[in-house]
């Protein structure tokens, strides 16, 4: 059976800061690496009308697999896992459907007594080949962030997956405004 990607993003080389890796992350790439806020917003702001979230695996047991999509390209890759103690106490874990998890995040927290805090992100670059072609072009490489959420004290990871397609999309979006 082939190996999930989830598992494949959890045993890569995390490092502290993206200057710890050879080769360095495009200057253009290195601001969405690092961005604080939330990511699905900042890459709604991006793309307009044309950004658009597909699932692309759900479970119970909250291992979900998303595409962050700017028109037909698919921008980012982001998976999320969680156990089960986690999922059993904030059952609407698995109701998010196309919803992105940091805006539900930022709601469920507003609306209720949920305390979410997050971890400093640990960062890889994942060489050609070493994802799936269904996550990545197997000849291009791509570089991820990871962060650990605690929801009320209980773990969540997230990890993303830059793809290619983020960095060609802001290289034409400046070229047309520049």
């Amino acid at each position: 059976m082939a190996e999930h990607t989830a598992d494949l993003l959890l045993r890569a080389h995390w490092l502290p800061t993206p200057a710890a890796a050879q080769p360095q992350p495009d200057p253009l790439l290195l601001s969405w690496l690092t961005e604080p806020g939330l990511l699905t917003g900042r890459l709604r702001a991006s793309c307009g009308r044309e950004f658009r979230l597909e699932v692309l695996h759900a479970d119970p047991s909250l291992r979900r697999e998303v595409g962050l999509c700017c028109g037909p390209r698919r921008c980012v890759y982001a998976a999320t896992e969680a156990p089960d103690s986690t999922v059993d106490a904030h059952p609407w874990l698995l109701e998010m459907g196309t919803a992105s998890l940091g805006e539900t995040l930022q709601q469920q927290s507003a609306a209720s007594d949920l305390r979410v805090t997050r971890s400093e992100f640990h960062f890889a670059c994942f060489r050609a080949g070493t994802l799936p072609a269904t996550v990545l072009d197997p000849a291009a490489d791509a570089w991820g962030r990871r962060s650990r959420f605690a929801l009320n004290g209980l773990p969540l990871t997230v990890t993303e997956v830059f793809l290619p397609a983020l960095l060609e999309h802001e290289q034409s979006r400046l070229r047309a405004a520049g």
